[in-house]
């Protein structure tokens, strides 16, 4: 009878290799809510700085909304069971959420999205 090497391996798992597997994906959760944050940060620092920015640094910028989402259902797919609803992962997870929809927000504020439109 041959047995399964991964059902060997969870034999053989100790604490630390679990709680590598949790720190592994709340770090990709938190990429999520970098990238979900980037987009307001640029749409901010665009405006204060007074630039006038090329197209494809709009579409740039305009992408991490779509990218952000696309991490965080990812991520939150591929997280230990033990985490999906812990406090750390929803806040992180909603920080995303607001950071997307800020970025669409500003971008209409600050008349990125006519540059974009503008063809």
């Amino acid at each position: 009878m041959k047995t399964d090497p991964k059902a060997e391996y969870e034999k053989f798992a100790d604490a630390a290799v679990h709680s590598r597997r949790e720190e592994e994906g709340m770090g990709r959760i938190r990429m999520a809510s970098f990238v979900g944050m980037a987009g307001p940060l640029a749409c901010v620092l665009i405006k204060v700085l007074e630039l006038s920015v090329p197209k494809p640094v709009v579409w740039a910028i305009l992408a991490t909304v779509p990218l952000s989402l696309i991490l965080l259902v990812v991520n939150y797919i591929r997280l230990p069971a033990s985490l999906k609803l812990s406090a750390a992962t929803i806040v992180v997870a909603l920080m995303t959420l607001v950071g997307a929809g800020a970025t669409f927000i500003l971008a209409s504020q600050f008349s990125l999205l006519k540059a974009v439109s503008a063809s």
